[in-house]
């Protein structure tokens, strides 16, 4: 048998060092008296004799000794065992001080499963516009130089959570949300972020892709397409994030992976600005949107139907009025919000006074389709996955009557991988549009191909993954844009992104 604990183990030693010698002692004693072998014999004159002065007894010499020994024994061993407790002690109250005491450096995900990323992207952007008919006075019809984009996100993404939240930092987006990138060259000074997303999601039951409900500045909760890196920008631009509530639902589901079956539908209330009511101030109150998108999706083929309700656009709208004999407003005149400057605002207007534009109608009602399809490619060898895909959309503005469809078509081809592919993973595509001015509302719409509505023409982009966290692209831009799709724009763009 072991003694773990060295305590017990030195009281144990000190019990057996006093047993020990006094039962030793005993059995000497004992020994002597019933030993009658010759050696008792030899020596039984001698005891006869006595003691002498020269030469004492070795029992009683032996017997004096012992008590004087193991009384010191024992206080070493006191004093050893008073000092050894102290120190356990000692260190058994430092080690709970410690774990009593929050932590100095605590993990910055404590524990949670919190996805971490980051962006950088590098561009030269090179615009011109073609001055057809001489009307430009100044030299500005050729703009080139770098731009930048750079994104900090956090993202907590437990699948199983009934919770999930991100939050992201992003340069550029003020004044026009559809616009990300900054120019560089601004005598070394620094720049700013702003709150580019910020949001929660709740998941209530265990299937977490039954219903969710998201709240806050969202990532963009409608369908627009899947295949590659390519989305509908029609209707949406890539970089806009609405503000409000979504809820979504899955009405059915059969399957998994690239041969599911489902049905889903999205629905939400986004707020664009909120104009406070004063008097004398024109139209005011809230400028929102109440969207719905249905989606079904196949193995080779997904659509959706979206609707959006575009309420109030004219907030903001203010004119000077002057009625005889009755009063005057002193207010100095204003656009309707969303077609202040900054902001993209191709769309048709109407001039309510000096200074005063506003929208043709307060509301809009687009209707929205959108479809894509894709097919599998075996082109190249170990090309990794390959595919081709079609995206198609359409929008119709009910409110207005003039230039309110828009449609547009892309054509995509995907390939590459990382494992025995000769190929990274690369995508090109090539999109044709013809946007009304009224299709859709331009605040929101493409920035890149159109900047908003009212054009026509066509985008060739593609991108090349150099490295898992390095991709290089390149797009192409000429179209016809605003005011009548009769001003020839071209625009090349050429991004070298790392992203983690």
């Amino acid at each position: 048998m072991t003694l773990a604990h060295p305590v017990v183990a030195r009281w144990a030693a000190v019990v057996l060092f006093l047993l020990v010698p006094a039962t030793g002692l005993a059995q000497s004693d004992a020994g002597a008296t019933t030993d009658t072998g010759p050696a008792a014999e030899a020596s039984a004159p001698s005891a006869a004799m006595g003691p002498t002065e020269s030469s004492p007894p070795a029992a009683d010499v032996r017997a004096a000794d012992l008590p004087a020994q193991r009384i010191h024994a024992l206080e070493d061993a006191v004093l050893a065992l008073q000092r050894e407790q102290e120190s356990t002690r000692a260190t058994r109250e430092l080690k709970d001080k410690k774990q009593a005491l929050p932590p100095i450096n605590p993990p910055v995900t404590s524990g949670l499963p919190v996805k971490l990323g980051a962006s950088v992207t590098l561009r030269y952007d090179r615009s011109t516009t073609e001055d057809q008919t001489d009307l430009y006075l100044e030299d500005d019809t050729f703009i080139h130089g770098l731009r930048t984009r750079v994104r900090f996100s956090a993202e907590l993404s437990d699948p199983k959570s009934i919770l999930a939240a991100g939050i992201r930092l992003s340069t550029g987006e003020n004044p026009n949300p559809t616009v990300p990138f900054i120019a560089l060259g601004d005598a070394f000074r620094s720049h700013s972020f702003g709150l580019d997303q910020a949001y929660f999601s709740l998941r209530p039951f265990e299937n977490r892709s039954v219903l969710s409900a998201t709240f806050g500045k969202m990532p963009n909760p409608f369908w627009r397409g899947r295949r590659g890196p390519f989305r509908s920008e029609l209707v949406w631009d890539d970089d806009v994030n609405p503000e409000g509530v979504a809820l979504k639902a899955q009405l059915f589901r059969h399957g998994e992976g690239e041969s599911a079956i489902s049905i889903e539908n999205v629905a939400g209330y986004f707020l664009m600005t909120d104009i406070p009511t004063l008097r004398f101030t024109g139209i005011t109150g809230p400028a929102y949107l109440i969207a719905d998108q249905l989606r079904a999706e196949l193995p080779f083929f997904a659509a959706a139907v979206s609707y959006y309700a575009f309420e109030n656009i004219n907030t903001g709208l203010s004119t000077p009025s002057n009625v005889a004999g009755q009063a005057a407003s002193l207010t100095p005149a204003t656009n309707a919000f969303l077609l202040r400057p900054g902001l993209q605002t191709t769309n048709n207007r109407v001039n309510y006074g000096p200074g005063a534009d506003g929208f043709v109608h307060d509301e809009f009602r687009v209707l929205s389709i959108t479809g894509q399809a894709h097919l599998p490619l075996r082109v190249i060898e170990h090309g990794g996955d390959q595919e081709i895909f079609v995206l198609g959309d359409y929008a119709r503005n009910g409110s207005t009557r003039l230039n309110r469809n828009g449609f547009g078509a892309t054509l995509g081809v995907r390939l590459g991988g990382y494992d025995d592919a000769v190929l990274h993973p690369a995508n090109m595509w090539l999109t044709y549009r013809d946007v009304g001015a009224d299709a859709s509302l331009a605040t929101l719409a493409d920035s890149d191909l159109g900047g908003g509505t009212a054009y026509k023409g066509f985008e060739w982009a593609g991108s090349y993954r150099i490295l898992k966290n390095f991709m290089a692209q390149f797009s192409y831009f000429t179209y016809e844009g605003y005011p009548r799709q009769d001003n020839r724009i071209h625009r090349l763009f050429v991004d070298l992104v790392v992203d983690y």
